[in-house]
């Protein structure tokens, strides 16, 4: 499909908004976390993975010389990587927290050290590849959380502020990575509406989650 200059400038430039809202969708999480000294309820995994995704993201856009790219995932970066921080710090056992992270870290070393590998010619596309898989692993990571609110017909396990954003960010990304013909960046944004759009449901038929869900022993 070959979108107008203009649309596809529209667009753009809404895809680099939205996802800066749902970048800040996190923080009403990361101060409670921070304020409370408590990580009931976090969703540590969604913010580092969401870190990694955010490294692949911007070595993508460097090497197709996408500026939007490079902008939204040069500061996601630095976003969701603050969330990890704060988590590990409020986090009373940091074994756990940490060892994700070290994980992750190599995780991507061994992704980076395989591309320099690669025959240049090569490198985009299987560096597309990469960003495909763990960007559609982002976004089906809180479909755990349907299991949980179908278990005990309850959605206070879920986030609002997150579900909003990340919802309106899944549309955008997806409108963004059809109107480029780019298969990398609209495809993983599929399953994340059909979960959003399942959870939107379970609100329907279970209730909006409580203001004041139930608190957790810090971990």
């Amino acid at each position: 499909m070959s979108a107008s200059p203009g649309l596809l400038s529209v667009v753009e430039w809404a895809t680099v908004i939205v996802t800066f809202i749902m970048m800040g969708s996190g923080l009403p999480v990361c101060v409670s976390m921070y304020k409370n000294k408590s990580i009931a309820n976090v969703p540590y995994l969604l913010f580092l993975i969401s870190t990694f995704v955010s490294f692949l993201g911007l070595h993508y856009g460097i090497l197709i010389t996408n500026n939007a790219l490079i902008v939204i995932n040069g500061v996601a970066v630095l976003v969701w990587g603050a969330y990890v921080v704060v988590y590990i710090l409020v986090s009373k056992s940091k074994l756990t927290p940490m060892l994700k992270l070290i994980a992750v870290v190599g995780l991507y070393a061994a992704h980076f050290h395989y591309l320099t590998e690669l025959p240049k010619s090569d490198v985009v596309p299987v560096l597309g590849s990469y960003l495909l898989i763990w960007c559609t692993i982002l976004c089906v990571i809180p479909a755990d959380e349907i299991v949980t609110m179908v278990k005990e017909k309850s959605t206070n396990c879920c986030n609002l502020q997150l579900l909003f954003g990340g919802t309106l960010n899944g549309f955008v990304w997806f409108l963004y990575g059809f109107l480029l013909n780019d298969a990398n960046i609209y495809f993983p944004n599929i399953p994340a509406l059909i979960i959003s759009g399942i959870k939107f449901l379970l609100m329907f038929l279970y209730g909006l989650p409580s203001s004041t869900p139930t608190k957790q022993a810090v971990t």
